[in-house]
């Protein structure tokens, strides 16, 4: 019987396109972008990357969340990082909850 092996190689064409790079523009983004780097243990991370692409999971979420409520005094609910995977985008989520209602 002929055992079939399967193709380990990775599609190069099934891999999201890379980013551009793009800096922290303002204090949030900055810490935010600081606590994401030691959160995933990477060295430089733009405000268009995704958490997700970057190999955020539930852990480093609950990490990331506990950071931002001891840096910026302000939590974080896990569903927020989830609809706002970008330091961005999370960014003017938390640039709206603390101006409040």
């Amino acid at each position: 019987m002929e055992s079939r092996k399967e193709d380990s190689r990775i599609s190069r064409s099934r891999l999201p396109l890379p980013r551009a790079y793009v800096a922290p523009r303002g204090s949030i983004e900055t810490v935010l972008a600081e606590i994401w780097c030691a959160a995933l243990s990477i060295d430089c991370i733009g405000v268009d990357d995704e958490f997700t692409d970057l190999g955020g999971d539930s852990f480093e979420a609950e990490v990331i969340s506990m950071m931002i409520e001891e840096k910026l005094g302000i939590h974080i609910p896990l569903s927020a990082l989830v609809n706002t995977p970008t330091i961005a985008m999370l960014a003017r989520d938390i640039g709206r909850r603390q101006a409040g209602p």
